[in-house]
């Protein structure tokens, strides 16, 4: 089964510690958005793969939900959505799609019942991936053509802050990185975040104002 990919959006992204200057710029600058947006939480299982670097691999809310990297551009990521996929599916889809995305082909799920606790055992059981619990708290805000976000966030009870600007044009984007002064930092995923608090990667990841 391939996985087809639509909705395209390029993102730029960081995670750090000390970020109230540039919050409080991108809440100022942001025009009015619907009340669903100014407060968001959720609780997300990233899948991980030391041989997939390209696909963005969580489940949230019974959902299978899988995000393509298309390509980087300027220090920007452009991802698409790859796949929505309910688990009360089954075995039958949600398994060749998680092989496809963590590139591990022989990751076998139980097909007596597929959740969510039985999903993430799976991935854990395996000598190679890894399931990582992420919490989060999300503010939107909209500048210009571009929706923005802050976030608190826990991965393995580790406690960062986000900031995220994504839109269809990637000129859009720089403009309003420019607008809310963000400095020109690495742009890192959530997978890559993790990837490197929990140690499979040693680059830096936190950043602040100073």
């Amino acid at each position: 089964m391939s996985i087809q990919a639509v909705s395209a959006r390029y993102e730029f992204r960081i995670f750090g510690q000390r970020f109230n200057f540039w919050h409080q710029r991108m809440a100022r600058l942001s025009e009015p958005v619907p009340e669903k947006f100014w407060s968001r939480q959720s609780s997300e299982v990233y899948l991980l793969s030391p041989r997939d670097q390209r696909h963005n691999v969580k489940l949230r809310n019974g959902m299978l939900d899988i995000k393509v990297l298309l390509k980087q551009e300027n220090s920007l990521d452009q991802w698409d959505v790859a796949s929505k996929t309910a688990l009360t599916k089954g075995v039958k889809e949600i398994q060749p799609l998680l092989q496809q995305a963590l590139a591990y082909g022989d990751l076998s799920l139980n097909e007596d019942a597929l959740d969510e606790l039985s999903l993430v055992a799976a991935v854990n059981d395996h000598p190679e991936l890894l399931a990582v619990r992420v919490s989060k708290v999300r503010q939107g805000y909209r500048i210009g053509n571009c929706l923005c976000e802050y976030a608190e966030v826990l991965i393995n009870d580790a406690k960062v802050y986000s900031l995220a600007v994504e839109a269809e044009d990637p000129v859009d984007i720089r403009n309003t990185i420019k607008q809310i002064s963000l400095p020109e930092h690495d742009n890192i995923s959530y997978p890559e975040a993790i990837r490197r608090i929990i140690g499979w990667r040693s680059d830096q990841l936190v950043y602040g104002e100073g």
